[in-house]
């Protein structure tokens, strides 16, 4: 049972960084609505790879400060048991809050936000 929702923690969002926010986690509650979604739907348990990254880490990793993580809109998810990165990004597709948001498609996770400018989709 989890501290944001049924099946998901804080924890599981804070910021991986070192000598930054020291692991803060403000996440969206949108976001965790949509990843509870997600994970019905897959009916399994989903491992966030990456979920909130304050704008140090964030630029640390090399990515722009237009990412969605610094704002708690965005997470990782990595590859689910038993499915593809295509069946995962599919899923995420049938929810109104990924498939009017970010999804991105990469060798071993899928990229899943919120974003309130439109859908964007990208392969990394």
């Amino acid at each position: 049972m989890g501290d944001l929702s049924p099946h998901f923690s804080r924890h599981q969002f804070a910021c991986s960084g070192f000598n930054c926010c020291g692991g803060s986690a403000p996440i969206d509650n949108r976001l965790i609505l949509a990843l509870e979604e997600f994970r019905t739907l897959v009916g399994q348990p989903i491992h966030i790879n990456s979920g909130f990254r304050c704008l140090v880490y964030n630029r640390y990793i090399g990515s722009n400060d237009s990412s969605q993580h610094p704002r708690g809109y965005a997470a990782d998810i990595g590859r689910l048991s038993g499915m593809t990165i295509g069946e995962m990004t599919a899923v995420a597709e049938s929810i109104d809050a990924f498939k009017n948001g970010g999804i991105g498609t990469y060798e071993t996770f899928i990229h899943v936000d919120i974003r309130p400018d439109g859908p964007s989709r990208w392969e990394g």
